[in-house]
C-alpha cells in the first residue's frame, strides 16, 4: 500500500510537469460606471451588453495590463462613495478630473480631453466660429437633468432647450436657432452615427477644461500602475486611435 501511494505522487508530479507551470490568476479589478452617458457608457436594446468609449478604452487597457473586469453599474451619484467605501476598485464615467475630487481620489493618466462645442449648419461657417458669435442669437441647449450637464448660459442670447439630442439637431436643420452647444464628444459621435454634410462640429470647442481619466481608490498604487501602464501602451499601439476614430471621428 505504501509503494502505491508512493507510486501515485510520483505520477501525479510527472503529470503535472508535463502540464507547464500552473498559471497564476489574473487580478479582477470591480469596474464602476453609470450606463446613462451617451456615447460614454450606455446599454440599448439593440445591444446586449454594455456599450460606449470609456467602455472600449477600458476593455482595452484591461488587455494590455492583463486584468480582469467586474463591470458593476451603479447610478452617477453613488459612485464616489462606491469607490471611496472599497465597494469598487475604479471608476470610469466620463469623470471629470477637478481639485475637489482630487482631495479624495487618485486619478489615472488623462485618456480623453473634451469640452463643449457648437454643432452649426455650415451656411453660418463664416459667421460662428466660437462662442461670442452666438451672443445675441437663438442657441439650443440639451436639458438633460443629468448630474453630469453643466448649466448652459451665453451673454444675450436666446437659449432653447430641447431634448433629446436628436430633437436639438432637428431644430438647428430647421433654423430655428443658429447654434446647438453640447458636449463635443456627443455632437461629434451623432454625426458619426448620423452623417448629415449640411451640419458642422465647431473643432476649437470653447471651454476646453474637462479632462476625464479613471478615478481610483487613493493610494492604491498597484492599481493606479496597472491602469496608467495598459493606458500608456494602447495609446503607443494604436489601439486608442482605433477607439476613437470608431466612436468620434467621420473620417
Amino acid at each position: 500500500m505504501k509503494v502505491l501511494k508512493t507510486l501515485v505522487v510520483v505520477v501525479s508530479a510527472v503529470l503535472m510537469f508535463a502540464a507547464g507551470p500552473v498559471q497564476a490568476e489574473k487580478l479582477t479589478l470591480r469596474i464602476g460606471t453609470d450606463p446613462s452617458f451617451y456615447p460614454f457608457e450606455f446599454t440599448r436594446p439593440e445591444y446586449s451588453s454594455l456599450v460606449g468609449f470609456d467602455i472600449d478604452i477600458m476593455e482595452a487597457i484591461a488587455k494590455a495590463s492583463g486584468f480582469k473586469i467586474k463591470w458593476v453599474l451603479k447610478p452617477f451619484e453613488d459612485l464616489e462613495d462606491n469607490l471611496q467605501k472599497g465597494i469598487l476598485d475604479a471608476v470610469i464615467s466620463g469623470i471629470v478630473i477637478n481639485n475637489e475630487r482630487k482631495q479624495v481620489y487618485d486619478f489615472s493618466d488623462t485618456y480623453m480631453n473634451s469640452g463643449r462645442s457648437i454643432m452649426i449648419h455650415k451656411r453660418h461657417l463664416d459667421s460662428i466660429k466660437n462662442e461670442s458669435d452666438l451672443e445675441g442669437k437663438r442657441v439650443c441647449y440639451l436639458d438633460n437633468k443629468s448630474p453630469k450637464t453643466r448649466s448652459v448660459s451665453i451673454a444675450n442670447a436666446n437659449m432653447i432647450s430641447c431634448g433629446p439630442i436628436q430633437d436639438c439637431v432637428l431644430k438647428l436643420s430647421k433654423g430655428e436657432c443658429e447654434g446647438f452647444v453640447h458636449g463635443f464628444a456627443s455632437l461629434s459621435h451623432f454625426l458619426v452615427r448620423n452623417p448629415n454634410p449640411e451640419l458642422v462640429v465647431i473643432s476649437d470647442f470653447y471651454d476646453l477644461d474637462l479632462s476625464l481619466a479613471i478615478m481610483l481608490k487613493k493610494d492604491v498604487m498597484k492599481t493606479k500602475f496597472l491602469i496608467d501602464d495598459g493606458l500608456k501602451k494602447i495609446k503607443i499601439d494604436g489601439t486608442y486611435k482605433d477607439i476613437y476614430n470608431k466612436w468620434f471621428s467621420r473620417n
